[in-house]
């Protein structure tokens, strides 16, 4: 459940005007399984009965287990979908670095004296595969191409850090005609959030303290920020919608922000012109959230056939004085079910969560395999039905006379063990 509304979070929810919120996908479950108990009960094990199929609760409870292991299958199937919009995040002995470029024109690239590639205008360079051990210290030299006019190349190398296990961004913006190299403090969040709403960054250079705003297009979301020219950063989280950006009574355009996404925005301000730019940095949510409802179903069919024929087998085929013990054991098992999804999920034995669901199916179909065996081999207990016997005896049994002319009804030998012994001294008359 919290696997695959995680997941949901790494979807698009967006419907029309209306945004479909991960939490609200758990709601499928009880709503399927209220609508499935009526049609499974009437519809579907009739119907397999006529095909001799799915007749005993064992034969429900093991098509079951594996419709929840199918479940599982197609939720790793969607992960290998969701994976290419996820962030790249450095790995051991690595760090990442990007360069964002403010100008609207290439710039060359050094480091360490060794050519990096060129950033476009207004664009950014990304170097994902920096080998590090610990820290280490970079210089970076910074040539404009011909087509950066009146841009005069800066006189000295700008100094920075990466760190391993890290991702750092740098910014070229201008310092009167000349590109400077500005170290963004702290380090780059380029995971997805945790909501799936867009998040976004402001790296600016302007000349005097301006606001900021992003007004959505035709409705009330409007996000206000003040910028400090002594600064040159900022970052938020945002809603997903499509938004005019304004510095002060400017406009700068348009900007679309999508679930999932992360953005940073550059804003250059110069004396005739000012240069702005959306740039993503993690892809956006492209696979829509309405995917995940044929799991859902899948796992629902599952739960049906199996957890609610279980309990209604652990109920039947338990001695009457087990009864309660058997469904308390019943339910026992989804903690102990519970206590392997956090073993497993907290062991982290692979990096790709669609390798984990595969794990799930592959542990579920182990299990059935094993279940369908015991099953074969199972021996039910009928339930014994009401005792009519007696139903079609007369009310009074034929009477015979006994010596003193007495009536007496005769007793077989159970009945002289619940009723006596007969005295035969005994006359009625007297």
């Amino acid at each position: 459940g919290s696997r695959w509304t995680f997941q949901a979070t790494r979807m698009n929810g967006v419907i029309g005007s209306w945004i479909l919120k991960p939490d609200q996908m758990q709601v499928i479950n009880p709503l399927l399984i209220l609508a499935f108990i009526p049609i499974f009960e009437t519809g579907i094990y009739p119907l397999f009965a006529k095909c001799n199929l799915l007749i005993r609760p064992l034969q429900r409870m093991g098509v079951g287990g594996i419709l929840a292991a199918v479940a599982f299958i197609l939720s790793a199937i969607v992960e290998l979908q969701l994976e290419p919009t996820y962030a790249v995040l450095p790995g051991s002995g690595q760090a990442q670095l990007r360069i964002f470029n403010a100008y609207n024109c290439p710039m060359d690239l050094m480091l360490n004296s060794e050519t990096s590639g060129t950033v476009n205008g207004l664009s950014k360079l990304d170097l994902l595969d920096l080998r590090v051990s610990g820290t280490a210290l970079y210089n970076a030299n910074i040539t404009p191409s011909q087509d950066c006019v009146d841009v005069t190349p800066p006189g000295s190398l700008f100094d920075f850090q990466v760190v391993e296990g890290q991702a750092k961004s740098v910014f070229i913006t201008r310092e009167g005609n000349e590109p400077v190299l500005k170290n963004i403090s702290g380090y780059d969040t380029i995971e997805k959030s945790d909501d799936g709403y867009p998040m976004i960054r402001v790296f600016y250079n302007v000349l005097t303290g301006n606001e900021l705003k992003f007004n959505q297009d035709g409705g009330s979301k409007n996000f206000n920020y003040d910028l400090n020219p002594e600064s040159y950063q900022t970052e938020y989280i945002a809603e997903p919608a499509s938004f005019t950006v304004m510095l002060g009574n400017n406009s700068l355009g348009q900007v679309n922000l999508q679930l999932g996404g992360v953005y940073t925005y550059i804003l250059n301000e110069e004396t005739a012109t000012t240069t702005a730019k959306l740039i993503t940095v993690t892809s956006p949510n492209t696979m829509h959230m309405l995917w995940l409802i044929p799991q859902y179903v899948i796992m629902t069919m599952g739960e049906v056939m199996f957890s609610i024929t279980g309990l209604e087998f652990a109920f039947t085929q338990a001695p009457v004085s087990m009864k309660s013990v058997l469904q308390s054991g019943w339910l026992l098992t989804v903690a102990f079910g519970n206590l392997v999804v956090i073993i497993i999920a907290e062991a982290k034995f692979f990096d790709s969560q669609a390798n984990e669901f595969f794990l799930f199916a592959g542990l579920m179909l182990l299990d059935m395999a094993l279940f369908c065996w015991m099953a074969m081999k199972y021996k039910y207990v009928e339930t014994p039905e009401e005792d009519n016997a007696g139903a079609n005896l007369p009310l009074e049994a034929p009477k015979n006379k006994s010596r003193n002319g007495s009536t007496s009804q005769p007793l077989n030998s159970e009945d002289k063990g619940r009723n006596g012994v007969e005295n035969k001294s005994f006359n009625r008359d007297e």
